[in-house]
């Protein structure tokens, strides 16, 4: 129940083709329970803005996070279809997200 560091690795490591360039923006915050009694983000607290150029881009992010409950929201557009470049898959994909939540004060695993 403390405040602590929200860690978030973006990229396309494992497409590895072609792809577009997109922007990426993460947002963070307070999280509410809104009108639809679904879970959104309130007092946003942090947010961060990337470019995805192609498939080799990588970044990760070292946030500050107000104490939970908390939300982050990723958001990665355009996203791009394998299609677009000759394989079957059909999806829209835009980026892989890994989080990773530290406490304040506490040790990053394998540090």
């Amino acid at each position: 129940n403390r405040a602590g560091n929200m860690v978030i690795r973006l990229g396309r490591w494992n497409w590895g083709g072609p792809s577009k360039p997109a922007k990426v923006k993460i947002r963070l915050g307070t999280l509410v329970k809104g009108e639809d009694k679904q879970p959104h983000i309130g007092r946003v607290t942090a947010e961060r803005d990337w470019e995805i150029l192609d498939s080799t881009s990588r970044a990760t992010f070292v946030i500050p996070t107000p104490r939970p409950p908390f939300r982050v929201e990723v958001t990665v557009d355009p996203t791009f279809r394998p299609t677009d470049y000759g394989e079957s898959d059909q999806r829209d994909l835009g980026a892989q997200v890994d989080y990773e939540f530290i406490t304040r004060g506490s040790r990053r695993p394998g540090s």
